[in-house]
């Protein structure tokens, strides 16, 4: 589950910074 949390983060990070 820890894992899964910090993958989610990175996902909206990267999403911001394709735009």
């Amino acid at each position: 589950m820890s894992k899964d949390r910090p993958k989610i983060a990175h996902t909206p990070n990267i999403r911001i910074g394709e735009p």
